[in-house]
């Protein structure tokens, strides 16, 4: 009885294209996380007044542990114009490690002054600090399965041509 194994041009597309298509998403998704933390470097800067910093804390059930955030208020000028803003970074987020919420607050104590990056395109829109833009430093890593992928496939048909030949 014979057997039929995965081999040539299907093993190559089998597992050629979905790897290929993973690395395409992921580079996909560095480069777009670069493209964000690089337009915030366009932004205005403006000197702006610390007014809040204290930290926050919630439980989103019972039982699950308590998360930790940085719960600033900073006044800036644009033009004429007095806004507020409550964001340090562009997506800001909680911790479980309240040390480190801890350190955020002592950067910024109430009264102190600091410079904020406002939106050109929305001026209620302002943050303290620039995200990283390591992403594009990463992004030769999912390029691996791209180039990885694509051998596969073009190796699983090239391997078929060349046993047709012998």
């Amino acid at each position: 009885m014979a057997t039929r194994h995965l081999s040539g041009p299907a093993f190559g597309f089998a597992v050629g294209v979905p790897t290929t298509l993973i690395g395409i998403v992921f580079v996909v998704f560095l480069y777009l996380a670069y493209q964000r933390a690089k337009e915030t470097r366009s932004w205005l800067p403006r000197p702006c007044v610390i007014e809040k910093s204290e930290i926050q804390w919630a439980k989103t059930t019972p039982h699950s542990p308590i998360r930790y955030r940085a719960d600033i208020r900073y006044r800036y000028r644009l033009g004429d114009q007095s806004h507020t803003s409550t964001r340090i970074k562009r997506v800001d987020g909680s911790s479980a490690d309240r040390k480190t919420v801890e350190q955020v607050i002592r950067n910024y104590p109430p009264g102190s002054i600091h410079t904020c990056f406002v939106d050109p395109q929305n001026a209620s829109f302002a943050i303290l600090e620039h995200a990283t833009i390591a992403p594009i430093y990463t992004i030769w890593f999912p390029c691996l399965f791209i180039l990885g992928g694509l051998g596969i496939i073009i190796g699983g048909t090239r391997s078929r041509s060349t046993q047709r030949n012998s």
